[in-house]
């Protein structure tokens, strides 16, 4: 049997206890207490507490019955499930690894690399946050919007129905923990972010591209004569002087979001121990600067950040 559904089919029992435990533990208590009564009040307690053990132990029987007959399905949903969980998982590590390296070498790293930086301490996270310099076309666009994806899953009732309570609250808590990290970029001033130089050799094209009311723009940059579209964003406030700007970050900032990362990284490894489930790039390849999955872009979601920014 697959790992995941051993471990879907255990936190399952689990649940199914922990449904009945109450009942068992007051009957427990009814019985010691009617020890010390005469009859008839005895007969009577002793009546009840039986029908309190009873009765849990046959639904607790149906449950996992319940549990073990639907293994296929379970087994089936639980390897989609997984599979879709896995792929934010990826896309948000991918995403954290702009921050701790350069531009160009965060797309270029192999999937063993970036993946890899889940399992970083909170110092290794603030000191590659804190001493690269961050380009100002990804540090200020739209970043994706994971709680959305989240809230997605957490709205369908197969999944409800199928995941565990902690693989549940695994995901709440991933959501909130993000949207934190999101608070990080609403209000930015020039302390947080050191203009150190430019990359004046980049353009900026919009995309024929269109997602609702937002503008895309393609980020062009001319390698050995070449041109490529390093990257596709969405931007709340556009300043081409702005987005072409290299930034450091200041310590106080990098140290928020260096916390804010190991405590998302932290969620992660819990998701994948739970699981026993690894997450891996499978079927997943890197485009214009971001992981799509089936040639389709994860554009930038609206109203998570509002920016108030201005340069000299």
């Amino acid at each position: 049997m697959d790992k995941s559904i051993k471990s879907i089919i255990i936190q399952g029992i689990k649940d199914c206890i922990k449904k009945y435990i109450v009942a068992i533990i007051i009957s427990v208590v009814l019985l010691l207490i009617s020890n010390s009564m005469s009859d008839p009040k005895q007969a009577i307690i002793r009546n009840i507490c039986s029908a309190l053990f009873a009765l849990p132990i046959v639904f607790l029987c149906c449950d996992v019955y319940q549990l073990v007959s639907t293994r296929k399905q379970r087994e089936l949903v639980a390897s989609q499930m997984n599979a879709n969980i896995s792929t934010m998982f990826v896309n948000f590590v991918f995403m954290t690894n702009k921050f701790r390296k350069s531009f160009d070498s965060a797309i270029a790293d192999a999937p063993d690399v970036f993946l890899n930086a889940r399992n970083s301490n909170e110092n290794q996270i603030f000191t590659d946050i804190s001493s690269v310099n961050h380009n100002g076309f990804f540090i200020f666009s739209y970043f994706d919007d994971f709680c959305m994806e989240i809230s997605n899953m957490l709205e369908s009732k197969l999944f409800l129905t199928y995941a565990s309570n902690e693989v549940i609250s695994l995901l709440s808590e991933f959501s909130m923990e993000y949207q934190t990290f999101l608070e990080e970029f609403k209000i930015i001033t020039k302390d947080d972010f050191i203009k150190t130089g430019s990359s004046q050799e980049l353009q900026f094209e919009k995309s024929n591209i269109a997602v609702g009311e937002k503008t895309i723009y393609n980020i062009i940059k001319n390698i050995n004569g070449e041109t490529h579209i390093l990257y596709l964003a969405s931007y709340p406030n556009y300043d081409e002087t702005m987005l072409k700007g290299l930034y450091r970050i200041s310590g106080t900032k990098a140290k928020a979001l260096s916390n804010e990362l190991f405590k998302l990284y932290s969620i992660i490894l819990q998701w994948e121990h739970l699981n026993n489930y690894t997450i891996s790039k499978d079927n997943i390849f890197v485009s214009t600067g971001r992981l799509v999955q089936n040639s389709h872009i994860n554009f930038y979601a609206e109203n998570n950040i509002s920016l108030n920014i201005s340069w000299n």
